[in-house]
């Protein structure tokens, strides 16, 4: 299992330097740089600079060398635990993102646990009960689920439980003008946490739950499901002993596949609710050209993604004894 573990690791370094070369190329064919985005002529924000004040601000920044000798320079750095300062603020990228990165998982956390922990037995349940009045409604909305866009589940969310119901709050990650206790300022941030997390956990329960029920009538009409009634165990103990565990297999696919879809849609539902993770920092180093920024969180997001996958591949080995890493 370690030699397993390592060999994926390495396997991963070649996939980190591809994305983060994608990433810089894709910065650097955007039009502008940091020093022109400061330039802001409605608000007067650095809007008497001139040329030679505007070269000497980019050669500060390192940013009158050739685009190759900048991305070297970067990787230099993040290969001695450096990812750099911010061009905005001049503090370390590492440190802004280790402060917004709580919030971020947190949400992405809620939304797979939402998305398994219902789609999973929905499934389950629309296989056992096939054709039945719950199994045709559950897979109606299973399509109206994934077509619809995060944002617009958003929105209905957010009028229908905020707005109508006045029930949970619309924005922001907790309550700043009131003093609450440990389990009150718990509860106060599970209120902020259940509109976001559930619009970004309603299309992976949708998915879910299609897979699953799927996975489940295939197995459930296998030789060893048969074999198991005709020992006389009950449906109950074939079904959740024999049926489930091997149907969860393919569950499990689809779960490592589906959390890239979490931090991108967390992009959109952060601006949505005003959540403070990383989305809405990435979205401001965009707008600024604030590369060092742009460059640590796409690659802090890649690393996290690969550690989500190495994860769900040992989770094969949980679910099926017979799978064997070596």
């Amino acid at each position: 299992m370690s030699r397993y573990i390592a060999r994926r690791l390495l396997q991963a370094v070649p996939v980190l330097f591809g994305i983060t070369v994608i990433i810089f190329t894709l910065v650097e064919l955007a039009p502008g740089d940091a020093v022109t985005a400061m330039f802001v002529p409605d608000i007067g924000v650095m809007a008497d600079m001139d040329e030679d004040r505007m070269q000497a601000l980019r050669a500060s920044y390192g940013l009158d060398k050739p685009a190759p000798i900048r991305y070297l320079k970067w990787l230099g750095g993040v290969l001695r635990g450096n990812l750099g300062k911010s061009f905005v603020t001049r503090t370390p990228v590492t440190e802004e993102i280790v402060r917004r990165l709580p919030a971020t998982l947190k949400l992405t956390v809620t939304a797979l646990l939402i998305s398994l922990t219902l789609g999973i037995p929905l499934g389950v349940i629309t296989a056992v009960r096939q054709y039945s009045f719950l199994d045709y409604f559950a897979t109606w909305w299973t399509y109206v689920a994934i077509a619809l866009p995060s944002f617009f589940s958003a929105i209905l969310l957010m009028y229908l439980f905020a707005l109508n119901l006045d029930l949970l709050p619309t924005f922001g990650y907790s309550t700043v003008t009131r003093d609450f206790g440990f389990w009150d300022g718990m509860l106060d941030r599970l209120k902020y946490l259940i509109l976001p997390a559930t619009a970004l956990g309603i299309p992976g329960m949708a998915s879910f739950m299609r897979y699953s029920r799927s996975s489940m009538l295939e197995h459930l009409l296998q030789d060893y499901a048969t074999v198991a009634r005709s020992k006389g165990l009950k449906e109950t103990v074939v079904i959740y002993r024999h049926v489930l565990r091997n149907a969860l297999l393919p569950v499990i696919t689809i779960t490592g596949l589906h959390l890239p879809e979490l931090f991108g849609g967390a992009l959109v539902i952060e601006t949505i609710f005003g959540w403070p993770g990383m989305s809405i920092l990435f979205m401001a180093g965009v707008e600024r050209r604030d590369y060092p920024l742009i460059m640590g969180i796409g690659l802090f997001s890649t690393v996290l993604i690969v550690l989500s996958t190495l994860l769900t591949d040992l989770a094969y080995v949980v679910v099926d004894p017979r799978i064997r890493y070596e």
